[in-house]
């Protein structure tokens, strides 16, 4: 594994202003697919919608990644607790570039939230 620069990151800058949206939560959920993680969020899978709740889940390197753009299911208890049965989620979570921006990240294990960090 190579270590990540700033450049490999350049593209959420010109993402992130081209949809005009300024915050994210990115989950991270260990084991598994896209499909279970839908499941487990009793969401549906199809065409691509920019709609309040709408999410997109894609697969990631022992898991899947669930990417939720200026929303906050990675947050919200009742989802961390419900996608980390049996596994282990990590999330991180930004409302926007404003002075009165919230970071967030969260560790959830089998249902246990475990760690909850904002600055």
């Amino acid at each position: 594994m190579t270590s990540a620069t700033p450049q490999d990151y350049a593209w959420w800058e010109e993402f992130r202003d081209g949809i005009g949206v300024s915050g994210f939560c990115f989950t991270l959920v260990a084991g598994m697919e896209p499909a279970a993680v839908l499941q487990r969020l009793a969401a549906t899978s199809g065409e691509l919608m920019e709609v309040p709740g709408y999410i997109e889940v894609g697969p990631a390197d022992g898991g899947s990644v669930i990417v939720d753009l200026a929303g906050y299911a990675g947050i919200m208890r009742d989802v961390v607790c419900e996608l980390s049965r049996g596994t282990v989620l990590a999330t991180v979570h930004n409302n926007g570039g404003s002075p009165r921006s919230v970071d967030t990240s969260c560790y959830a294990a089998s249902s246990t939230l475990s760690v909850v960090c904002c600055s």
